[in-house]
């Protein structure tokens, strides 16, 4: 289950050392190549540290964290010094990978679910531009700030104006207390990246942890949002006198397909029992069978035997009912459905709140989808069989096209659903589902 707080999240500020990068090995070869340079042009004695010396102030503003490695003679040429530190970050990163293990993939994939990006840092413009540009950061970031920005500014201004910019609810991800402290004075959740620079103690006032930044995807999923609160919709009409019909009215099978996932699992861990019916395995019409798409959303599917053995038993404290599959793979075999008192059965599918029978179930969802969108999910279902095949020639890809999205429209101007559905399911948020298997499988 999703963390409270973070519902509803679209923006995500992003420290930046310790948080996406892990600078530790920079810093130590360019501040000890600075300090050797810096006192050797001025003939005065090179001060030791310890590399936990050197690293210790990361993250901090760059003022104090230069100022505070220099001798209290020279700590007023900070500057200076600092220019000598960054030629050596900046030599070093030409030659070296300075992200976390899974940072691109993980910025990706967020900005993929919809999320705006932005990186905060308490360093100069330079210096974030070098970082940002060598090692391919700034494409996946709609803005980038720091204090050098802004004279006198800090990180407490800097994310009110991210907010302001790019719009909110918004949360950080930070190592340091700086992004802690940040995140309260803007009243907006904070994720402590424990693989970073900071301490535990610095972080103890974050709404949650994180020890690898590879775990941000499972944090903030728009799908798994509407998923658990779908469930608790669902959990809140639940009957334990009969089993619970619920509807999930979709333009197309497979712009469902995650969000039906996720609700399945949700209800799963909830303890709640719960099987899915999906009319189209049981479509009557097929290729073989034409029929015009005025009609197919009344005709296209055994209406009469789902309404007499389906809807209609709702009240029984138990649904059994055997469906032949009429196409695809299983063509021909038998699935029998069954569902008791207490227990859910959702039925996805298209054309489900057709004739009056949105009041037959017990809730219903639809969705609310853009042409555009529902064409891309049904491109994406389909698997190229080989190297540069169109598409938009493939069969499923044509009959969605000429017949099943015709067929919905005629459905929806007869029908609308969205008036007679209990809740609406805001489509964009479906656009994209491929990040679930990819990060379950740990593959970053």
């Amino acid at each position: 289950m999703l963390h409270p707080r973070l519902f509803g999240v679209r923006t995500l500020i992003f420290d930046m050392d310790g948080t996406v990068i892990r600078s530790g090995s920079m810093a130590i070869y360019a501040l000890r190549k600075a300090i050797d340079t810096f006192y050797q042009r001025k003939n005065l004695p090179v001060p030791s540290h310890t590399d936990e010396e050197l690293t210790i102030g990361l993250g901090a503003p760059s003022n104090d964290f230069y100022r505070q490695l220099l001798t209290e003679d020279v700590r007023d040429e900070w500057e200076e010094f600092r220019e000598l530190v960054h030629s050596g970050e900046s030599e070093y990163q030409q030659n070296h990978r300075v992200t976390f293990p899974g940072s691109h993939k993980v910025l990706g994939e967020l900005r993929k679910r919809g999320y705006k990006l932005a990186l905060i840092s308490n360093c100069n413009r330079d210096y974030i531009d070098s970082v940002i540009y060598s090692q391919n950061l700034a494409r996946h970031f709609h803005k980038t700030a720091c204090i050098g920005d802004y004279k006198g500014a800090t990180k407490t201004e800097l994310f009110n104006q991210v907010i302001s910019e790019l719009g909110g609810p918004a949360a950080a991800v930070g190592d340091r207390y700086y992004d802690v402290d940040a995140g309260k004075a803007n009243n907006i959740p904070v994720i402590g990246a424990l693989y970073g620079y900071g301490t535990r103690e610095e972080l103890a006032e974050t709404d949650t942890w994180i020890t690898d930044i590879r775990q941000l995807p499972y944090l903030f999923d728009p799908i798994q949002e509407e998923a658990e609160k779908m469930a608790g919709s669902i959990n809140s009409v639940r009957s334990l006198q009969h089993p619970t019909l619920v509807a999930l009215d979709t333009p197309h099978i497979t712009f469902a397909n995650a969000l039906t996932g996720s609700l399945l699992t949700t209800l799963t861990e909830m303890n709640i029992p719960v099987s899915v019916m999906v009319p189209e395995k049981h479509y009557r019409n097929n290729k073989n069978s034409p029929i015009d798409s005025k009609d197919y959303y009344s005709e296209c599917f055994d209406w009469k035997q789902f309404q007499s053995e389906i809807l209609d038993r709702r009240p029984d404290p138990s649904i059994e009912s055997t469906w032949e599959v009429t196409n695809g793979t299983r063509k021909g075999s038998l699935v029998p459905y069954r569902s008791r008192a207490g227990s859910v059965l959702l039925v996805v599918g298209s054309f489900l709140l057709q004739d009056q029978m949105a009041d037959k179930y017990d809730i219903t969802f639809t969705i609310q989808a853009k042409s555009a969108d529902i064409a891309k999910a049904v491109k994406h279902s389909i698997t190229p069989p080989v190297k540069g095949y169109n598409k938009n020639e493939d069969p499923a890809y044509l009959f969605w096209k000429n017949t099943h999205h015709s067929a919905y429209i005629s459905y929806v101007q007869a029908w609308n659903p969205l008036k007679s559905a209990d809740h609406t399911i805001d489509g964009t948020v479906l656009t994209h589902s491929g990040g679930k298997e990819y990060f379950g499988n740990h593959e970053i």
